[in-house]
C-alpha cells in the first residue's frame, strides 16, 4: 500500500485518505478512514510560542485489511504527517 495525494493535516479528526495497491500491473485506489491525533509541543518564550515537538498517531478505522496493511498504511501516515510539520 502506498499514500497516493498530498494531504495538509495539522490537527486531530477523522481522515479520509487515499492509498494505492499494484496489483499484477494495474493500481487499485483505496479509501481508507483514519483516526489521527496530533500532540504539539511547544516552547514560549517572549517572542513568541514556537514549536518544538510533535506526536502523531494514525489508526485505520476501515475493516477488510489485514494487520500488516493496517500497520504499513498507519506507519506511512503518520511519518508524512510528522514530516509536513518541518521540525
Amino acid at each position: 500500500m502506498k499514500l497516493k495525494g498530498n494531504y495538509d493535516i495539522e490537527e486531530s479528526g477523522r481522515y479520509t485518505i487515499i492509498f494505492e495497491n499494484e496489483n499484477g500491473e494495474e493500481w487499485e485506489e483505496y479509501e481508507v478512514e483514519f483516526k489521527i491525533w496530533i500532540t504539539k509541543e511547544y516552547i514560549k518564550e517572549e517572542t513568541g510560542k514556537y514549536l518544538t515537538g510533535v506526536d502523531v498517531t494514525a489508526k485505520c478505522s476501515d475493516p477488510g485489511f489485514t494487520v500488516e496493511e493496517e500497520t504499513s498504511m498507519e506507519v506511512e501516515l503518520e511519518e508524512y504527517i510528522y514530516n509536513n510539520f518541518n521540525l
